[in-house]
């Protein structure tokens, strides 16, 4: 048994009862919507994301299951935290694998510390690495995921995701994650708007102009990360282990000035820094997306239309559109 596969009973035994200690503190929607005590903020979300999950299911087709009928309030801005890694003298992720997921570039964990230790145990080995904090996860349908507090951040933010992560609980494909989360991104995006437009909501032109702005600054950052990841590839291939490093910075300082060229991501790429790890992040999620959205406008498929066609083909899919 490798060092991975002895690890991996006592993590998923850890996060198993991270899952369940979320849901034990969580309570019925129903019943905080009815509390009087409830915030008027929290109570406009949770009677939003009821609204939400009901129309994903009797409108979209989604598989909702048990998904987002309870909430829990956390005492923190994230739900867990997320570890990637990769390797220091190419573009290749770190893959961790996992039952019935298959391998995946990522590993998430309810506790920072564990987070961290995980991050300090790849960097000792060599890896480069990206920890991050994510505001919503899903269990892909396998355990009820809770609504919590993370996720209310804001209206428009709180449709998208719901929709992005209850793609995930209808279909998941096996050791696929950077199609997995391009499709769910482009399907939280677009299912949003339509939902939008069909709510009789008085903000709804505030909640389109939030998605459509974060529309823009998505595929601005899927044009830059796919041109830095081609780059970044030849670079490599071109370096020796002698001249590594020398080769890395470059590419870093070249990497960090496009993101800044651009006059919608300057501001947050002058915020960044960037190792091989934390590019190939952003191309799991990103990367994908206007291949995607170009197959849907070819074949002129709404989001119910190409989530169906999804379920239906299975990965094979994704030979179609790429």
């Amino acid at each position: 048994m490798s060092c991975q596969s002895a690890d991996l009973i006592p993590y998923l035994a850890k996060q198993g009862f991270g899952q369940g200690s979320l849901i034990l503190k969580s309570r019925s929607i129903e019943d905080v919507i009815k509390d009087p005590n409830t915030r008027s903020q929290v109570l406009a979300s949770l009677t939003l994301a009821t609204d939400v999950v009901k129309f994903a299911e009797s409108e979209m087709g989604m598989k909702t299951g048990k998904n987002y009928r309870r909430f829990v309030e956390l005492q923190r801005p994230y739900v867990t935290q997320i570890v990637t890694a990769a390797h220091k003298d190419k573009l290749e992720s770190f893959m961790f694998s996992y039952p019935i997921f298959g391998k995946l570039p990522y590993k998430g964990f309810f506790e920072e510390a564990d987070a961290i230790a995980l991050e300090e145990s790849l960097k000792t080995q060599g890896y480069d690495t990206y920890r991050r904090p994510v505001e919503a996860f899903s269990t892909a349908g396998w355990l009820p995921d809770p609504l919590t507090s993370a996720m209310l951040s804001s209206p428009a933010r709180l449709i998208e995701l719901l929709f992005h992560e209850l793609t995930h609980s209808t279909f998941y494909f096996s050791g696929e994650a950077d199609f997995n989360e391009a499709f769910a991104s482009w399907m939280g995006y677009q299912t949003a708007l339509v939902y939008i437009e069909k709510s009789t909501r008085p903000d709804k032109d505030v909640l389109k102009k939030e998605l459509t702005d974060g529309k823009e600054f998505q595929t601005e950052l899927s044009r830059v990360v796919k041109s830095v990841l081609a780059h970044g590839k030849l670079a490599y291939g071109q370096s020796d282990s002698k001249n590594l490093e020398k080769a890395r910075n470059e590419f870093f300082a070249w990497a960090k000035s496009e993101f800044e060229k651009s006059p919608v991501l300057k501001n947050w790429g002058q915020k960044q820094e960037w190792n091989n790890a934390r590019l190939l992040a952003l191309g799991t999620y990103y990367s994908q997306v206007p291949k995607i959205e170009e197959y849907a406008n070819k074949n002129n498929l709404g989001p119910k239309e190409f989530l169906k066609l999804v379920e239906e083909t299975g990965p094979a899919i994704i030979q179609k559109i790429f």
